[in-house]
C-alpha cells in the first residue's frame, strides 16, 4: 500500500518468486474476531470429525488442497484483499455431505439442515443480502470453489479408499 493505492503482484509473478505460501496466507487472515470465530467453530466442529474419523493427514490433505483452489479462485475474481477460512468451511460441510450420501454406512452424520444452511448462505452472499446488512464484502467464490474442491475431495478419497 502507498499513500491512497494499492499494488500487488499478479498470480504469475507471486508464484515465480517462489512464494508459494501465499497461496494459503488468506486462510490466516481474518477482519473481525466475530469472523475468525464463526470460522474456527465450524473447521473445529466438522473439521474435527473429520479429523478424528479420517485421520490428521487426510484431514491435512483435504485443508490444504481445498484451501489453494478456494485462495486461487478467489484472487482470480477479486485481486488479493480478501481473507479467512470460510472456503475451508464449505469444503469441510461439502465434503462431509457427499461422503456420507456415497458411503455404504453413513461416517459423519450431520444435520441435514446443516446443508441446506450451507447452500442458503452461499446463496444470500451471492445475492448481495449479506453485504447489504452489513457483514462487509463476502468472498463468495472460496465459498463455492470450497464447497465445489471439497465434493471432489470426497470422490477422489472414496475411489483412492475403496
Amino acid at each position: 500500500i502507498s499513500g491512497d493505492k494499492v499494488s500487488y503482484q499478479t498470480l504469475k509473478t507471486m508464484l515465480a518468486t517462489g512464494a508459494l505460501w501465499r497461496i494459503w496466507y488468506p486462510m490466516f487472515m481474518h477482519f473481525s474476531m466475530v469472523h475468525v470465530l464463526f470460522n474456527l467453530l465450524w473447521i473445529w466442529m466438522v473439521g474435527g470429525a473429520i479429523e478424528r474419523k479420517q485421520g490428521h493427514s487426510h484431514f491435512l490433505l483435504l485443508v490444504l488442497f481445498s484451501g489453494a483452489i478456494a485462495n486461487l479462485a478467489q484472487f482470480w475474481i477479486s485481486g488479493p484483499l480478501f481473507g479467512g477460512l470460510s472456503g475451508v468451511v464449505f469444503t469441510v460441510l461439502g465434503y462431509t455431505w457427499l461422503w456420507d450420501r456415497i458411503a455404504k454406512q453413513p461416517l459423519f452424520r450431520l444435520p441435514q439442515a446443516l446443508f441446506g444452511f450451507m447452500i442458503f448462505w452461499l446463496a444470500l452472499g451471492y445475492s448481495g443480502a449479506l453485504e447489504f446488512i452489513g457483514l462487509g464484502a463476502i468472498a463468495n467464490t472460496a465459498h463455492l470453489a470450497g464447497l465445489v474442491s471439497g465434493l471432489a475431495f470426497a470422490l477422489i478419497s472414496k475411489i483412492w479408499r475403496v
